[in-house]
């Protein structure tokens, strides 16, 4: 493994142990403890965006595309419609939802201080997807061979670099993290489709859904990237 992908390797590895950081924290137990561990997940989340800028190394043949500016284009928007609504219906954060955000005000921080955690962490977690997007869509046809190759793992597998059938190698040395990486991207668009769905809460426009509506875009972008692959497979290399 060169120097090059180690980037990858550090940045999965980062990610995963920042999402159950910040995962622990929703659910109950000393409060102490839920600011330690929101700590460390945004010192996870911080060192997650700066591991991104090396996935730059592989994108030497990238080119701007129109697929590559709506995707950016919506993961912003989407984040930045979400806080706006946010902040125009509870500026005070009394009625956010966020548990997250729950925690420190619950924990006596200021409203200014939770803002400004909140909008930093908001920067970082944006800057580390549309990072995740570009190096997908610059990456699409590497992406769209590896997927293409055949192996013991099976179609799913190829999708997210496991090399053997099952997942108890998600985390191990054995899966290749620049595929994983690359199949992630695809949940940019259900992750940053339900930010929008959001901020339309705020606003009355749809119904609250916490449960229904995300893993039914989850379950549709899924279906969505399988049967992309089904396809692709099927197609001369």
């Amino acid at each position: 493994m060169g120097a090059e992908m180690n980037f990858y390797r550090m940045f999965y590895v980062a990610a995963g142990f920042t999402a159950i950081l910040i995962g622990a924290c929703i659910f109950d137990g000393p409060q102490n403890a839920k600011m330690v561990l929101m700590a460390c997940g945004f010192l996870g989340l911080v060192a997650g965006a700066l591991l991104t800028l090396g996935f730059c190394r592989k994108w030497k043949d990238g080119r701007v595309s129109p697929l590559l500016v709506a995707g950016i284009a919506f993961i912003v928007g989407g984040a930045v419609f979400d806080v706006c609504a946010t902040l125009v219906h509870s500026p005070d954060l009394e009625h956010e939802a966020n548990p997250l955000a729950r925690t420190l005000l619950d924990a006596g921080i200021s409203v200014d201080v939770v803002l400004l955690l909140g909008g930093s962490a908001q920067v970082f977690l944006v800057f580390t997807s549309v990072m995740i997007w570009m190096n997908l869509i610059i990456r699409l046809r590497w992406y769209e061979d590896r997927v293409r190759e055949p192996g013991p793992s099976g179609l799913l597998g190829r999708l997210f670099g496991v090399p053997e059938r099952g997942f108890r190698f998600l985390m191990g040395r054995r899966n290749d993290p620049e595929i994983a990486i690359c199949g992630l991207g695809f949940l940019m668009v259900p992750i940053f489709a339900y930010r929008w769905y959001l901020g339309l809460e705020w606003f009355e426009v749809v119904p609250v859904s916490r449960i229904f509506v995300p893993v039914a875009m989850l379950v549709a972008t899924l279906a969505f990237q399988w049967f992309w692959a089904l396809r692709l497979s099927k197609k001369p290399a």
